[in-house]
């Protein structure tokens, strides 16, 4: 049985939290996209959370806020384990 999209994005922030724990204490992870490769038969799940590099203070006077990075996590739809974690470059 394959993976739906809300299981393969519990499985990826799973993933994401453990790979990277200091963001982990962040209390601004968001969701950002879900999307299934049928060619790789994967889940590409991204997730952004603020710039730990750039200060606080500047970003909340942004319109905006600060600035944010992004990892997408490749899971595998069948079982959900681990295929990749990529920077995302917009």
């Amino acid at each position: 049985m394959s993976l739906d999209a809300k299981q393969a994005s519990y499985h990826a922030i799973r993933y994401f939290l453990e790979m990277m724990p200091g963001i982990a204490d962040s209390k601004d992870i968001r969701l950002e996209e879900i999307e299934f490769d049928k060619v790789g038969h994967s889940w590409l799940v991204t997730y952004s959370f603020p710039d730990p590099q750039e200060s606080q203070d500047f970003g909340a006077l942004t319109p905006f806020g600060g600035r944010r990075l992004a990892k997408v996590i490749r899971v595998d739809a069948e079982d959900g384990s681990f295929v990749a974690l990529k920077q995302f470059v917009a």
